[in-house]
């Protein structure tokens, strides 16, 4: 079962992690945050795209593949991470979130 951050307390949530993560959120996708069962906060999937994965539709090592071919912005990349339901940690082990939190993407792939 997951738990979204109350919406009194998300605003907290989310300033406090921009100010200790800034490269956390961009003002293009705000995404909502949830705990999972285990405690792990993570974006909240969207059921679709859930779905559509599990019927193999979506291939996320295609979707990364397209990404690095130019075929994908490296912002709808990591919109599909979030819209998934990666964890914060996972999510900032991706590739493509490394080379953008890390400022190496160029402005025509944002």
């Amino acid at each position: 079962m997951l738990s979204q951050i109350p919406v009194s307390d998300h605003l907290d949530t989310m300033e406090l992690l921009q100010r200790s993560y800034p490269e956390l959120l961009d003002d293009i996708d705000v995404h909502p945050l949830v705990w999972d069962e285990q405690g792990v906060l993570r974006w909240k999937k969207d059921p679709l795209l859930c779905r559509m994965q599990e019927l193999g539709l979506i291939d996320l090592n295609i979707t990364t593949a397209y990404g690095q071919m130019g075929k994908l912005s490296n912002l709808e990349l990591r919109q599909l991470a979030k819209r998934m339901g990666y964890s914060l940690s996972g999510y900032f082990d991706l590739s493509y979130v490394q080379e953008w939190a890390n400022g190496f993407s160029g402005a025509e792939n944002q």
